[in-house]
């Protein structure tokens, strides 16, 4: 068979459509599956995102950072995935693991994040590397983060940073002072009222199998982890 590299580029440009189709779709669902609050803090920051500049002309700003926190397997990276799809955002994810075994790594997403900007730089476990310094040992790593949140190195107006923790009690009280993760939302997963509003849209993205005979999850997955209910979404 003769090798033909138009044929090839036209392939990999669907794998490259699909790829991009299930991301916002998973991302979309996250939101969907989210409690009332903290979904509309949601719509209003990506609306931010949206419109920086025109929102600083008005007076209004986005603010620099943003903490998600919650109990575990509520779905905070998926909103944050979510808010970055609403938003026409990059999204660069890093650990506070990650942070602490490569420090050097935290100056390259920043340069990732403003090339590439408007993006959302997201810290999942944010606990490890925002910790209370007094007691952390890793206080150099902490201050070069919230330095850079400062804008120490230049304020970009585009670029959010947002920190996940489910612990929020443990982090140093500078880092969520005014100016640095100054908004909190708390991510829960949804009521029966919320999962049954988002359901139908789900349904609608999985399987045929489970789009010819749905089960109603409400009552059973109320106040269940996100993981959980998705589980109980395929059954």
């Amino acid at each position: 068979m003769q090798f033909n590299p138009f044929l090839l580029r036209r392939r990999y440009a669907r794998i490259v459509v699909v790829v991009v189709v299930v991301v916002v779709v998973v991302a979309a669902t996250a939101w969907g599956l989210l409690a009332g609050v903290s979904r509309h803090e949601l719509r209003d920051l990506a609306f931010k995102l949206q419109h920086v500049f025109s929102l600083e002309k008005l007076g209004g700003r986005l603010p620099r950072g943003v903490l998600f926190y919650g109990p575990p397997g509520t779905g905070k990276t998926q909103a944050a995935m979510s808010l970055a799809a609403a938003s026409g955002c990059a999204f660069l994810k890093t650990t506070g693991a990650e942070l602490l075994a490569n420090p050097s790594s935290w100056n390259q997403l920043i340069k990732d994040a403003r090339d590439v900007r408007p993006a959302i730089v997201f810290i999942d476990e944010a606990d490890d590397v925002l910790r209370d310094r007094r007691m952390s040992g890793v206080a150099v790593v902490t201050n070069r983060v919230l330095t850079t949140i400062d804008g120490a190195d230049g304020r970009v107006r585009d670029v959010l940073y947002i920190a996940a923790t489910n612990h929020p009690d443990s982090l140093d009280s500078a880092a969520i002072r005014g100016g640095r993760f100054e908004q909190q939302i708390r991510i829960d997963a949804a009521r029966s009222r919320g999962l049954q509003a988002g359901r139908p849209r789900f349904v609608r993205q999985s399987t045929a199998r489970l789009s010819e005979n749905p089960r109603p999850c409400g009552s059973k997955a109320s106040g269940a982890a996100f993981e959980e209910i998705r589980a109980s979404q395929r059954q």
